[in-house]
This record gives C-alpha cells, structure tokens and sequence, in this order.
C-alpha cells in the first residue's frame, strides 16, 4: 500500500519536475541570447571592428556557431562579456519549454552563434544555433 502511494506521487511529481527543468532552461537561453546581443552592439558600437572571415548572410548552423567562436573571445577580451557562453548542458540533449505549452528536446552540441546581416556587421544578432534572439523571444517560455 505505502509503495502504491509512492508511485502515484513519484508519477505526479517527475513531469512537474521536468517541466521545470525546461522552464529553466528557456529562461537561461533567453537570458544568454539577452546578454549576448547588446554586448555585440556595444562592441561594434565602441569603434571595434569584428574579425575577418565572419560568415554574413542567411547562412546555416555552422556560419553562426563560426561567427560566435570568433566573436565571443573578443567580446571576454575587451569586456563587453564576462565569460564564454555556452547554452545549458550543451554537451547533452535539452529540453526547453514553447509558447505553445508543450516541451520540446533540442539534440545536444547546440552553441551560441553570431548571425551577421550585413556585409560590414553592423548588424547582427544572437543566436542559439539558427534560433536568433527574436525567435527565441517569440518561441521560448519561462
């Protein structure tokens, strides 16, 4: 009887707890690609110029994580970030919580990139592979 009780609670308790997992997750990804972005403008901002061979255009996944690996340790160097970002758990799957109510699991290796728009990268954005930070705002819960 009492090991019956344990399961129905351990049976309510795990989903809540992962979802809660997920809420935090999105919240950390939202707060990263939050302080990332600023950071890129003050920098760009501030007379700085970026570094060659950054990727600019509507590439994929790897021209933003490209453009991140070289743009992020300027960023530290100069301090306009106080570390190297690095999304939750990267090496290991996530799950993060939609808009929609529902959670998702994103497959592991996700990194924070640099998405450039413009030839001269004035313009950029944050990115969490190809998710910038205006999509992770429309589609990310907390």
């Amino acid at each position: 009887m009492v090991i019956a009780i344990l399961g129905i609670l351990a049976g309510l308790a795990i989903p809540r707890f992962q979802d809660a997992q997920a809420r935090a997750n999105s919240a950390r990804v939202l707060g990263d690609l939050r302080t990332i972005q600023p950071a890129v403008e003050m920098y760009i901002t501030a007379g700085n110029k970026m570094p060659s061979g950054l990727k600019t255009g509507n590439g994929g996944i790897n021209d933003y994580v490209d453009n991140g690996k070289k743009v992020f340790p300027l960023l530290v160097e100069k301090g306009f970030l106080g570390a190297y970002p690095y999304p939750p758990n990267y090496s290991e799957a996530r799950a993060f919580y939609y808009n929609g109510g529902t959670t998702h699991t994103l497959p592991k290796g996700m990194e924070y990139g640099v998405y450039i728009k413009t030839a001269d990268a004035s313009t950029c954005e944050a990115t969490l592979n190809t998710m910038t930070l205006q999509e992770a705002l429309q589609n990310l819960r907390t």
